[in-house]
């Protein structure tokens, strides 16, 4: 049983704070598993969320040898960076070495929720995941706690039913929550980054 959900409204009126941290993991080709950590703000319906590459301090270099073949990976420390603004409807993403902006709504695609119900990180959870507008691609997964309202999502740039808990993207991230904050106050500064000038 699927149920569609269309999110139109672009105002969600709640300035409480959000900080989240998770363990991520992005999984490449020959056995290369790379260890992040995220971060995750929200405050006055923007977010911001990247990624700290922790396996830089196996490879500092960002290089790894699996079977003769060299895999290059990035050393900047901050990275996949996702802004999203739900007042403009917009979004801009830093993936090295290009800056992505766009406006989110309906036509590039749609979450698809389903009955799948399970505790994680100690968060009843439900299942969705979204669908691009062809109808074919399944780009992200993620689990969601409605007990906690937010309506964007860690590396997730079009508004969700909840607190992503869990999360596998279609590049390969996997990403489980370590630990949340709720009521802080978060300062504008966060939601500037270089990277997206």
């Amino acid at each position: 049983f699927l149920v569609t959900i269309f999110i139109l409204s672009t105002h969600y009126g709640s300035s409480q704070g959000i900080s989240a941290e998770y363990d991520c993991n992005l999984s490449y080709p020959s056995g290369v598993s790379l260890k992040y950590s995220g971060k995750y703000y929200y405050q006055d319906n923007r977010s911001i969320s990247y990624l700290i590459p922790e396996y830089l301090i196996q490879y500092p270099d960002g290089n790894v040898e699996r079977n003769g073949t060299s895999y290059v990976f990035s050393t900047d420390s901050i990275q996949y960076i996702l802004l999203v603004n739900l007042d403009s409807g917009k979004y801009e993403s830093y993936i090295y070495p290009r800056i992505y902006r766009g406006k989110f709504g309906v036509f590039n695609g749609e979450w698809q929720l389903t009955t799948e119900i399970l505790e994680i990180s100690g968060y009843k959870c439900q299942h969705a995941y979204w669908v691009s507008s062809n109808g074919k691609d399944t780009l992200t997964e993620i689990w969601f706690t409605a007990d906690i309202p937010c309506p964007t999502g860690f590396e997730v740039w079009a508004p969700v039913p909840g607190l992503v808990i869990k999360l596998k993207s279609k590049m390969g991230i996997e990403a489980t929550l370590r630990k949340v904050r709720i009521g802080d106050t978060i300062s504008p500064e966060v939601f500037i980054r270089k990277e997206l000038e």
